[in-house]
């Protein structure tokens, strides 16, 4: 991987990381999930749209008259639509370290649908690290199994196979489209969806978020920011490898919560986080290797 590669994961990382804070410290002040899930797509879309403007007088980008429109449509329904919204309604049960921990074991989702749709290879040890995965997960929610997960994990576990698909899919459109218009489209279409669904469905008022808009705009614009870096990432060195790279995000959300919001963590919860985080990095690197060793 090139120093510059490096450089922008680690940014992605850290912003990742950090919006997972910003939207607990959001819920627990009182702001309801679904006008935040919206306003916070919307910033990150107007964050993108002048860079994607920028761009396309300088390379001719398009949007709308794309082959990939109903592609990029899809990416942003499930990503930036139905996966942030279920993300921050689980943030009312769970914490901000948990959604950023089961959020990294997205790779075994992306795993699953890379060969699926991009029929890159699952070796022995990948299936491993998607059982070292699924300990650490065991042992953070329940605590050791002294207890279940409560209703917000299951919420975030049920988003794996929506992001997977997403994560994967997103190779094949970048195949065709450029990294910063999937970003945009991913943005555009989650905001119009989630524009229709509160328009459709009472689940509360835009209003509700004055109180909170610093974490608002900052984690809009921390979402455009690591998406922005993933999508970049994925074009460069894969989806699987990329995605095992913004595992260790929730390493800065820990911190963050233990700090700001003096969150206690059980030594056997730390653990599992440990295991999730080692299990995303290693099932990511040897995917990518064996992928590549295919194509040699």
């Amino acid at each position: 991987m090139r120093p510059n590669t490096i450089t922008i994961l680690v940014l992605g990382v850290i912003s990742l990381g950090t919006v997972h804070f910003l939207e607990k410290l959001a819920v627990e002040e009182g702001a309801p999930p679904a006008p935040f899930a919206l306003g916070q797509t919307a910033v990150a879309l107007a964050a993108l749209i002048p860079v994607w403007l920028w761009k396309r007088t300088r390379t001719g980008l398009e949007l709308w008259h794309s082959r990939r429109i109903g592609s990029l449509a899809l990416i942003g329904v499930l990503a930036s639509g139905v996966v942030v919204l279920l993300s921050i309604m689980a943030l009312s049960h769970t914490s901000a370290t948990h959604k950023g921990v089961i959020q990294a074991a997205y790779p075994m989702g992306t795993m699953v649908f890379a060969w699926l749709l991009l029929r890159e290879r699952i070796n022995l040890l990948g299936y491993v690290a998607a059982t070292v995965i699924i300990a650490g997960l065991i042992l953070m929610t329940s605590r050791g199994l002294n207890s279940t997960p409560n209703p917000g994990d299951w919420i975030l576990i049920a988003t794996t196979p929506l992001m997977g698909f997403t994560d994967a899919y997103s190779k094949k459109v970048l195949r065709d489209v450029p990294p910063v218009t999937v970003s945009l489209g991913r943005y555009l279409f989650g905001t119009l969806f989630l524009v229709g669904l509160l328009a459709l469905v009472d689940l509360g008022s835009m209003r509700d978020l004055l109180p909170v808009w610093p974490q608002l705009l900052g984690a809009g614009l921390l979402s455009a920011q690591a998406m922005g870096f993933f999508y970049w990432a994925v074009k460069r060195i894969g989806p699987s490898l990329s995605a095992g790279f913004l595992a260790s995000a929730p390493v800065v959300t820990v911190v963050l919560e233990w700090w700001w919001l003096d969150a206690d963590f059980a030594v056997i919860q730390l653990l599992g986080v440990i295991l999730v985080i080692g299990g995303a990095i290693v099932l990511a690197r040897q995917h990518r290797v064996r992928a590549a060793e295919a194509r040699g």
